[in-house]
């Protein structure tokens, strides 16, 4: 696992990452202008119920990403998703984008489903914690700063 730097700010946690992205084909490529730019993606959280995702593809090519959980009751969540781009922001590219959102969604559920046990152990000492772990910590520290501040209980 590659040394993972959270990223602290005055609203939540998130980490960065650099990856060459995958050749995109046809109008999409022509879009992002993005040449040999290794893309750059963050993803945190704002507060214990927002989380977000920034991706770079370009110089001049982005996504914004932001998903508001709102807890239905123990074991359901109501989740409300926001993306803006700047690119492909035509009908088409709108129908593309939700296309290929719901894939990399749907691709998550698969693996956040198998996740066990379903909810987080209350002590760090009933769970293996390794250093790529430090941004999932601060979460939780989040969290719990939410429930004293907000009256919130999570593991109800």
């Amino acid at each position: 696992v590659p040394q993972i730097e959270p990223i602290e700010r005055d609203w939540g946690t998130g980490t960065k990452t650099k990856f060459v992205t995958p050749g995109a084909a046809g109008t999409l490529k022509a879009e992002l202008k993005g040449g040999a730019f290794q893309t750059e993606a963050e993803a945190g959280h704002h507060g214990a119920t927002t989380t977000y995702t920034w991706i770079q593809f370009s110089p001049v090519s982005w996504s914004r990403q932001y998903t508001f959980n709102t807890p239905v009751d123990a074991h359901h969540t109501q989740k409300f998703f926001l993306q803006a781009r700047n690119f492909a922001v035509d009908p088409s590219g709108d129908a593309r984008m939700d296309v290929r959102t719901r894939e990399v969604m749907d691709q998550d559920r698969v693996v956040m489903e198998r996740v066990q046990p379903f909810f987080v152990p209350l002590s760090p000492t009933e769970e293996v914690i390794v250093p790529a772990d430090r941004v999932i910590v601060r979460y939780r520290e989040w969290q719990k700063q939410c429930e004293w501040n907000c009256g919130g209980d999570w593991n109800a």
